[in-house]
Formats: C-alpha cells, sequence, structure tokens
C-alpha cells in the first residue's frame, strides 16, 4: 500500500493544486481560450454563440478536435438542464485543470527517468510554480493541452538516453508515444514540428544499432494514418462536408505570399531566443542556461544534449514565422524546467548521512533537494503568478458575470465597444434571446491579402476616431425596441469604403478609457446612456484597454 502511494502521491498532488487553480482563475489572458475552444463548443450544442473568422470561411481554417472535447460536458448541462447553473463555466475549468496535472505528473516522471530518483520532486515544485504554467496550463487553450500530451509522449519516447534501445518494452512504448503525439497533432498540426526531431533521433539510434528500421515505420505510418483519418472524421463531421482542416490552416499561415497570421503581429527572429524563452521560465532562467552551457560545451549526459537539440530544433523552426507568440513553445516548459532541475540540484549537492555514507543520486527521499538561496529565487515569481490569477485582466471576466446576473427584461441587447474579442461570449453569457455584438477585427483575407498594410478592420476604424464612428454608424436616436444589428461586424476582407452600421443597445460595454473621453461621454449621455456597472483592473499595457470596465445603460432620460 504504501509503494502504491509513493507513486500516486505525485499525481494526487498535480491534481490537486491544478483544480484549485483552474477555480481560482478569474482573469483574462488570451481570447483563444475562448474563441477557438468554449465558443465552438457551445455553438455546436446549443446552437448560437459566436464563431470568428477562422470557423466560417471555406474552406475552414481551424479544427473542431480541441473544442470536441468540451462538448460533452455541455450536452450532459444541456440535457439535465443545468446550463443556466455556474456549472457552465466551471466544468470546463475542471476538465482543463484535469488534464493540466498530467503535465506537471509527467515532468516528475520523466525528471525520474532521465536523471534519477532524487530529481523527481525538485522537477515537480519547479512544474506546480512555474510562473507560466500557473498563468497558462489551466485554461482551456489548445496549446495547454498540447503541452500535457507532449509530456506524456516524451516520457514514453524511446530516444532519449543512449540505453533505452535496451528495454525489452521498448516498441510499446514507442507505440504509446506515437498515439499521444499523434493526439498532440490532431489538437495543433504546429506540434508536429516537434515530433519530426524526436523521429529523427529515434532513426539515428536504429541505424546506429544495426537494427531495421521497418517495425519503426509501421508503427509511425499506422498511428499517423489514424490520426489523419481522426481529424478528418471530426472535422467532416462537424463541418458537414470533407474538410482537412490542417492543410487549410499551413497554406494560410505558412504557406502564403501573405500570411494572415502576420496580421495579428510580426515579431523579429531572435523574439523565443531574447523574449519568449526567458519568459516561459522566468526565475527558473538562470538554471536552465547554466545546464544549456554545460551540456554544450563539456559534453554533458545523453538526456541533456537530446533535450537541448528538441528546444533548439523546435524555437528555431517556429522563428522563420512572422507572427510568434511565447506560448506557442508552451510544450517546451516541461523540457526546459527538466534542465532547470538538473541545474538546482546539483547545485544543492548530495546529503550526507548520519552515518557519513554520501547518499546515493539514485535513493528515494521526500526531500526536495533545493538550496534556500535557489529556492527563495523560483518562489519570487509566486506574487505575480498569484497576481494574473487574480486581478490582471479581472475586470473582462467580472462584466460577463454582472451582465449574466442580469434579468431579460433588463438585458435587451448589449453592445460591446472594445477591441475585439476582449471577453468571453455565450460560453458566459448563455442568453440566445440577447442580441449581442462586439467590434470585429476580421483579416485582410481575399481583397487585402496581398497588402496587410493597407488593411483597417472595424475596430481600427472605430479607434481612429470613436464620437466620429458613433455619429455615423449609429442612428441618430434610440430605437427602445433595440431592434438587431443589420450589419454590426465586417466580413473578412471587407473595403474600408464599406457602410456597416450598428443599432443602439440596451447596454453598452467598454474600457474605461474610451468613457473617460469627453466627447465620448458626453454623446453618450445625450443620447439617453448613464453608467450602471463598473469595476477596476490591474496594469494593463494595452492603452485602448485601460480604466476598468464600464457598462452603460440605456434609461431614455
Amino acid at each position: 500500500m504504501s509503494a502504491i502511494l509513493v507513486q500516486r502521491w505525485p499525481f494526487l498532488l498535480s491534481l490537486v493544486v491544478r483544480l484549485a487553480i483552474s477555480l481560482a482563475t478569474c482573469t483574462f489572458f488570451q481570447p483563444d481560450e475562448y474563441f477557438q475552444s468554449l465558443e465552438p463548443a457551445h455553438h455546436a450544442v446549443f446552437g448560437y454563440g459566436a464563431l470568428t473568422w477562422e470557423w466560417t470561411i471555406r474552406p475552414p481554417l481551424r479544427s473542431f478536435a480541441y473544442p470536441a472535447l468540451f462538448v460533452p460536458l455541455y450536452w450532459f448541462l444541456k440535457v439535465t438542464g443545468l446550463d443556466a447553473t455556474r456549472l457552465l463555466i466551471v466544468l470546463p475549468k475542471l476538465l482543463q485543470g484535469v488534464i493540466a496535472s498530467f503535465a506537471d505528473y509527467y515532468t516528475f516522471k520523466l525528471a525520474v527517468r532521465l536523471y534519477g530518483l532524487r530529481y523527481g520532486n525538485a522537477a515537480l515544485f519547479l512544474s506546480l510554480t512555474s510562473l507560466f504554467n500557473i498563468l497558462s496550463l489551466t485554461r482551456t487553450l489548445s496549446n495547454s493541452t498540447e503541452t500535457s500530451l507532449a509530456t506524456a509522449a516524451l516520457y514514453y519516447w524511446p530516444a532519449l538516453t543512449a540505453d533505452d534501445h535496451l528495454r525489452h518494452d521498448v516498441r510499446s512504448r514507442f507505440r504509446l508515444a506515437l498515439c499521444l503525439a499523434g493526439l498532440a497533432v490532431v489538437i495543433r498540426p504546429t506540434s508536429s514540428i516537434m515530433w519530426a526531431w524526436m523521429f529523427a533521433l529515434t532513426c539515428f539510434d536504429t541505424i546506429r544499432g544495426r537494427r531495421s528500421t521497418f517495425p519503426m515505420l509501421i508503427d509511425i505510418g499506422f498511428i499517423s494514418s489514424a490520426a489523419v483519418v481522426l481529424v478528418i472524421g471530426i472535422d467532416s463531421l462537424y463541418y458537414r462536408q470533407l474538410v482537412f482542416t490542417p492543410l487549410t490552416f499551413l497554406r494560410q499561415n505558412f504557406f502564403s505570399a501573405a500570411p494572415i497570421s502576420d496580421f495579428y503581429g510580426q515579431n523579429p527572429w531572435h523574439y523565443y531566443v531574447t523574449q519568449g524563452l526567458p519568459l516561459l521560465l522566468n526565475t527558473a532562467s538562470p538554471f536552465a542556461a547554466y545546464t544549456t552551457w554545460i551540456t554544450l560545451t563539456r559534453n554533458g549526459e545523453t538526456a541533456s544534449r537530446r533535450l537541448c537539440s528538441l528546444i533548439g530544433w523546435t524555437a528555431s523552426v517556429y522563428s522563420l514565422a512572422g507572427h510568434k507568440e511565447w506560448r506557442f513553445l508552451h510544450p517546451l516548459l516541461p523540457v526546459l524546467l527538466l534542465l532547470a532541475t538538473k541545474s538546482v540540484v546539483d547545485a544543492h549537492g548530495g546529503v550526507v548521512q548520519k552515518n557519513g555514507v554520501h547518499e546515493s543520486a539514485n535513493t528515494l527521499t521526500n526531500s526536495l533537494r533545493i538550496g534556500p538561496r535557489h529556492l527563495l529565487l523560483l518562489l519570487a515569481s509566486l506574487p505575480l503568478g498569484i497576481y494574473v490569477l487574480r486581478f490582471h485582466g479581472r475586470a473582462q471576466i467580472s462584466v460577463m458575470h454582472h451582465l449574466r446576473s442580469l434579468d431579460n427584461a433588463e438585458l435587451r441587447s448589449v453592445g460591446f465597444l472594445m477591441p475585439c474579442h476582449s471577453t468571453p461570449w455565450q460560453s458566459y453569457l448563455h442568453r440566445e434571446e440577447v442580441e449581442i455584438w462586439a467590434l470585429g477585427c476580421e483579416p485582410p483575407v481575399g481583397l487585402y491579402a496581398s497588402d496587410v498594410s493597407a488593411y483597417r478592420d472595424q475596430a481600427d476604424v472605430f479607434y481612429d476616431g470613436p464620437a466620429v464612428y458613433l455619429s455615423e454608424r449609429f442612428p441618430s436616436r434610440v430605437d427602445p425596441t433595440f431592434p438587431p444589428s443589420p450589419m454590426p461586424v465586417s466580413p473578412p476582407g471587407m473595403p474600408l469604403i464599406q457602410n456597416w452600421t450598428h443599432t443602439w443597445p440596451s447596454h453598452l460595454v467598454a474600457f474605461g478609457v474610451l468613457i473617460g473621453e469627453p466627447t465620448v461621454r458626453d454623446f453618450l449621455t445625450q443620447r439617453g446612456y448613464g453608467e450602471a456597472w463598473s469595476i477596476s483592473n490591474g496594469w494593463e499595457e494595452d492603452a485602448r484597454r485601460r480604466g476598468g470596465v464600464k457598462v452603460w445603460q440605456w434609461t431614455g432620460r
């Protein structure tokens, strides 16, 4: 019984911590947390909600594989009539918390497998206290689930240590690793970048060991084909036509003369080295850098060399793309934390027992094996972790809870005068009878695809002159019946000259900095709107999102 507890306590601890973090999270981080996961799933089950342009163009750009994870939860709530409760918001959080716990658990197991038992506790500690894991791992982002799958796949992958080929179960482990890696690729096609390198390492070991590569190629061919069939099946069922979304995604974002992803920002080639990786590691950066330096300059052990090669390859390929985000490298964070673990535990040294015998590197103990000074440095980011969970971007979530609390007689329609995708949508509001719209930011698909710099989306036009926009794109008087807008958002690629229009809603939601402009405030007051609710926000780097969030309601006065 005690042996079972020793094996299971890391997972139980990870599960408890990640579930607690998922429930404690009440802040906004990335629009994809909702609009590429919960919103499509909500729309599929309940028949209404927001679908961004990636889901509506033909051929479609996004796979339904990841949102499909949440469909059973929403279906259960629908058939039981519990969808009007807070379970609509809580259950997806809990599911993602469970998935996140496997990333911590397999980080622990991978450290024990590659470096020895005394490294396991420190690796688990670094994973649980990692700032970026605290911020992102329990959020409903495909990168988060990809990270859990990738960590588990690396644990079973037989190409990280020199003697892996001697294991009697090497092929069964390889098959399991391929299945996990295949699921990661189904969820995010770009995950294939890191698995291409792992496949190359496996081929190298097989050829060097003078063994046949045929069995390995058979396994790869079969499981890869199964992954392709799975994604085609899920997406064709969802879109009701035969589609292969990874091909469309790659063609639009990587193989196009003007990649659509560049519309959302471009970064220099060195972004991941100078910003991405340090941001991911935070206070663990010096330890990972030291292990990398030792490994590359002093011929470190096979495991560290191969982990470094995986990081270098993946980051290099991602660097070729113009649009970069640090969360794209989230699947590499467990690997980076393993390198940091190696350094921090080695710096602590062995423990001398009472009898004077130096403890073996493979002795399992309950000690953390992190020196006090190093421990303080690693924990220095925890206050920031609490801040990003509880305060930074909290207003954008709180406003949806406020709107949800209003009855239908009061909440007739809502307009969001914000940068697009600044709040969750129907996955939080869940009101089919309430007309809601927001400023659009559809990319230059088609018409302006050859000249991204010339394109201005609807949100850009609004922020060029908010008061002018309100006077030209809205009626001169408010219709108290609050009819739906004939064209609330602009289709992708619409020319700037098009006269899209809005109608006045019963409630307007905006950031405080916008309402703080005298011309905007006076204009809304003259139309009969008054402030009905407001909440402050944390520090905000985007000037358009400062001043908290305010709700203005039409009173007719």
